[in-house]
């Protein structure tokens, strides 16, 4: 939604055969795989920083530059967080060096992202933000498409929630990114980061130039969201 050359749903066409490889390649892929090798080339859009194709090279799978390793079942370490909802059809993958809940949770995190960050946005509420690194979603009973990776030590944890702009019907993105730190040894510390797509008020600054955003945050987040404009221009 708003970041590649379609809308919400994606028609496949003819074309969509390109980044299939060939047949064998296709039929050995797991199901997320097959998915992301018919729509990848719309998840690219001129001048955008990633690469969202997807390549079998040299046996190996790629994502963009990076590679791109699936992971079974038996393959993951004893510790992984994310052995518990292991799906064979969405493996959990590494990419580039973290790893992620799933493969579409690494193409979201490949993704970039909506391209306009809402400055200074900082909810009093970090303890239960915090929290939500380690949910299952729908968190706030709304939100569906979550995405998490994790350092393979354990302590870097990163989440990017999508508040809206994964529905046919919504006209912008705004997405929540929360990076995490748990060292074994001192205190736990988090960032924010709020992004959308929509487009900023002339004249306006900080939250101020972002009505609709702020707007879906306080909807969405609801108390969570207490605090988080309140050290911005009026509204």
């Amino acid at each position: 939604q708003g970041r590649g050359p379609g809308r919400l749903p994606i028609e496949l066409g003819s074309a969509a055969m390109e980044g299939v490889d060939s047949r064998q390649v296709f039929d050995g892929r797991c199901e997320a795989l097959r998915q992301l090798s018919l729509i990848c080339r719309h998840l690219n859009s001129p001048g955008r920083r990633n690469d969202m194709r997807l390549q079998r090279v040299n046996n190996e799978e790629r994502l963009g530059r990076c590679p791109l390793y699936i992971n079974t079942l038996q393959s993951l370490p004893p510790n992984c967080p994310f052995r518990d909802e292991f799906d064979q059809n969405n493996p959990v993958c590494e990419h580039p060096d973290d790893y992620c809940a799933s493969i579409q949770d690494a193409v979201l995190f490949e993704m970039d992202g909506p391209v306009f960050h809402v400055p200074e946005f900082q909810p009093r509420a970090m303890p239960s933000i915090m929290d939500l690194v380690k949910q299952q979603p729908p968190l706030w009973n709304s939100c569906y498409t979550v995405a998490t990776r994790q350092s393979p030590e354990g302590y870097l944890r990163r989440v990017v929630i999508v508040l809206t702009g994964d529905q046919p019907q919504d006209t912008f993105e705004v997405h929540l990114y929360i990076n995490s730190k748990f060292p074994p040894l001192g205190l736990s510390a988090a960032r924010t980061k709020l992004c959308t797509t929509e487009r900023p008020v002339t004249g306006k600054q900080g939250a101020a130039a972002f009505p609709l955003t702020v707007r879906v945050v306080r909807e969405v987040m609801g108390a969570d969201a207490e605090g988080a404009f309140d050290h911005q221009p009026a509204l």
